[in-house]
C-alpha cells in the first residue's frame, strides 16, 4: 500500500483481495498474513488444491486472477514465484543511500521500456512518513542529556518500556504486562510530541524541542546493507514467454546498467544469483566429470589419443538436447541441467561399446575399416535397445504428469532429444572419428620411429 497507510488499510484491502478470488471456480481457501513488519505490506496465498482435481494449471488461472486484481486503485499487488520472491530481482549498491536511491531511480525507469518485464518495483520509492528528531549536541551537553537519555524517552514515550521494567498485574496466577505509552492522537501532533519532557543531569525535566528538532520528514522503513554498502533493490515479473537468462541480459545491456554512476554497481539477487551459482557449479561438474572420464578410458584403453573419440561424442547428446528444448519451448534450468550430467554417462557407454568392440577386432587381424563395421554391426542393436528403453520411461516425466511435473518435465525432454541425436549420429560419428584419429596415430608413430631411426648413429664395423 501507499506510504501512510494504516493497518485498518491493509485489512480492508485484503478482504477485498480475497472476496475476489472467491470468482476462481478451483480455489479451496484464501490465507492472508499482513501487519507483521510492515503495516503496508501483507501476503495473500491463494490455494488450488492437488493437480489431478482440476482442469486448468496454475499459470492459466494466476493469469485471471490478475485480471480480477488489476483495477484496486492504490495498490501494488505483486505476484510470486514459487521460491517467494519476484520472478526478478536485482540489488543496486552505493557507497551512501542518496548514491543508491538515484542510480536504482535510473536503472528503473529504462527497464520499464523493456518488451520482457513487467511491474517494475523500486524499493527506493516506498519513502515512509516518519517524525524525525534531531539532537543538538551543544545544548543537550549543557544540560547533561546524552543522545541514550534521549532515545529512551522517545522510546517510552511512542512503544513503551522494555518488558523488564513493565508493571504487572497478577489474575489467576498469571502476570499481565502493563504498557503505558502515548495516545495515537498525540503520536500526530507535532507541537505535543515536541513538548515531551526529558530528565536533565540537575533532576530537571526540559521539554524535546530544546535539546532536539523536531519535524515530519520521510524516510525508509528500513535500510538494508550488502557488503557494507548502501542496498536497493529493484524487481520486476517476468512477460508471458520471457525467460530469465535472456531477460537479465537485456536489463545488463541498459545505458545506466553499463555504465552505473560512480561509487553505485549491480548485484545480482534471488533467481539471478541463484541461476549464476547454477551455471557456475555445472561448468565445474561437467569438467571435472570428463577429467575423470578421460582418466577411466586411458587407464582402460592403455591409450591417451583413443579416449578422445569417445569423448568428441558428448558434443552430440548437449546439441540434441538443446534441439528439443527449442522445439517445446523449454528453457534451460537446474533440471536441464542435471539433465545434461546423465547423458554424459549414457552417449560415454555407448561410444566406449562400438570403439571397444573395433579395438578387439583390429586385434584379431581385422584392418580398421572392417573392425568399426563389425562394431557396428554388432552393437547397433545393444545400443538402439537402451535408448528406446530410456526414452519410453522418460515419457511420463515429460508429459508433467503429476504434482511437480513442470520442474521434472524439462530434464526428461532433454534426455529424450539428447538420446535420440546421439543415437543416430553416433553410429555415424564414432566410427568415422575413431578411423580418423587411429589413422593420425598410426602415422605419428610411424614418422617418429623413423625421425628417431635416421637420427641414430651406425654401429661401427
Amino acid at each position: 500500500l501507499p506510504p501512510g497507510s494504516t493497518l485498518d488499510d491493509t485489512r480492508a484491502l485484503t478482504n477485498e483481495i480475497a472476496a475476489r478470488a472467491q470468482a476462481i471456480p478451483e480455489l479451496h481457501n484464501v490465507f492472508v498474513e499482513g501487519g507483521t513488519s510492515d503495516i503496508t505490506r501483507a501476503n495473500v496465498t491463494v490455494t488450488l488444491g492437488a493437480k489431478d482435481s482440476r482442469e486448468r494449471s496454475v499459470f492459466e488461472i494466476t493469469d485471471q486472477l490478475r485480471q480480477l486484481l488489476a483495477d484496486i486503485p492504490d495498490a501494488r499487488i505483486n505476484f510470486l514465484a514459487s521460491n517467494g520472491q519476484r520472478d526478478i530481482t536485482i540489488a543496486v549498491l552505493g557507497q551512501s543511500q542518496e548514491a543508491a536511491n538515484a542510480a536504482a531511480t535510473q536503472l528503473a525507469e529504462e527497464m520499464r521500456g523493456l518488451d520482457t518485464i513487467r511491474n517494475v518495483s523500486n524499493a527506493a520509492s516506498l519513502a515512509r512518513p516518519e517524525l524525525r528528531i534531531t539532537p543538538k549536541p551543544e545544548i543537550a551537553a549543557e544540560l547533561g542529556i546524552t543522545a541514550s537519555d534521549l532515545a529512551t524517552t522517545i522510546r517510552i514515550a511512542t512503544i513503551g518500556d522494555s518488558d523488564a521494567n513493565l508493571a504487572k498485574f497478577s489474575v489467576d496466577g498469571r502476570q499481565i504486562p502493563v504498557t503505558v505509552r502515548m495516545a495515537d492522537e498525540t503520536l500526530r501532533n507535532l507541537e505535543l510530541m515536541a513538548g515531551q519532557r526529558v530528565a536533565t543531569a540537575g533532576g530537571q525535566q526540559v521539554p524535546i524541542s530544546v535539546v532536539a528538532t523536531v519535524e515530519l520528514s520521510t524516510g525508509p522503513s528500513t535500510i538494508s546493507r550488502y557488503d557494507r554498502e548502501t542496498q536497493v533493490v529493484l524487481a520486476a515479473d517476468l512477460a508471458p514467454g520471457a525467460v530469465l537468462g535472456p531477460a537479465l541480459a537485456a536489463i545488463n545491456g541498459l545505458p545506466t546498467a553499463m555504465n552505473m554512476p560512480q561509487g553505485t554497481a549491480i548485484q545480482a539477487s534471488g533467481d539471478a544469483e541463484v541461476m549464476a551459482e547454477v551455471f557456475a557449479s555445472f561448468g565445474l561438474a561437467m569438467g571435472a566429470g570428463l577429467m575423470l572420464v578421460y582418466v577411466v578410458l586411458v587407464l582402460l584403453f592403455g591409450s591417451f589419443v583413443t579416449p578422445f573419440t569417445i569423448l568428441l561424442s558428448l558434443p552430440l547428446a548437449i546439441g540434441g538436447a538443446i534441439f528439443a528444448l527449442y522445439l517445446t519451448g523449454n528453457a534451460i534450468g537446474l533440471s536441464v541441467v542435471i539433465g545434461f550430467l546423465m547423458l554424459m554417462g549414457i552417449v560415454t557407454k555407448n561410444a566406449i561399446m562400438l570403439t571397444e568392440f573395433a579395438l578387439d577386432g583390429m586385434k584379431e587381424g581385422m584392418n580398421q575399416f572392417e573392425a568399426m563395421m563389425d562394431a557396428g554391426h554388432k552393437r547397433a542393436r545393444p545400443i538402439v535397445m537402451t535408448t528406446i528403453a530410456m526414452t519410453a520411461g522418460m515419457i511420463p516425466s515429460a508429459l508433467a504428469l503429476g504434482a511437480g511435473g513442470e520442474f521434472r518435465s524439462p530434464m526428461a525432454v532433454a534426455v529424450i532429444g539428447g538420446l535420440l541425436v546421439s543415437t543416430m549420429l553416433s553410429l555415424v560419428f564414432v566410427p568415422s572419428l575413431f578411423t580418423v584419429i587411429n589413422g593420425l596415430r598410426t602415422r605419428s608413430r610411424r614418422f617418429l620411429v623413423r625421425s628417431l631411426g635416421a637420427n641414430t648413429p651406425q654401429a661401427a664395423e
